[in-house]
């Protein structure tokens, strides 16, 4: 979670400094959505192990395996796939705006 807090850091740092425009920022929103969506997806699969962990002292019969996939998980999921989208789409800008400098 820090570095996608860090990611977010040096976007908006970007945005401040007049290059939102630019393949830093791009970058920048890239890494900060690729971790919500690896969060979104790793989060079920940690809460699995937690509860399997939990239980394992217990007699076999007892023991349980709990998988939770809720609605903030799939909406920090989709969050972060609209994130790497628009971070593609800046990043495309970005690009569009350079060869279109190259030619004044």
């Amino acid at each position: 979670a820090g570095y996608g807090l860090w990611q977010l850091r040096g976007f908006f740092r970007c945005v401040h400094d007049g290059a939102a425009l630019s393949v830093a920022a791009a970058g920048h929103l890239t890494g900060f959505a690729r971790i919500i969506a690896v969060l979104a997806l790793a989060k079920p699969v940690t809460s699995a192990l937690v509860s399997v962990l939990a239980t394992l002292p217990n007699p076999p019969g007892e023991r349980q395996l709990i998988i939770r996939f809720g609605s903030d998980d799939v909406i920090a999921l989709v969050v972060g796939i609209l994130l790497v989208v628009v971070a593609w789409t800046l990043r495309e800008g970005a690009r569009i705006a350079r060869e279109n400098a190259e030619f004044v």
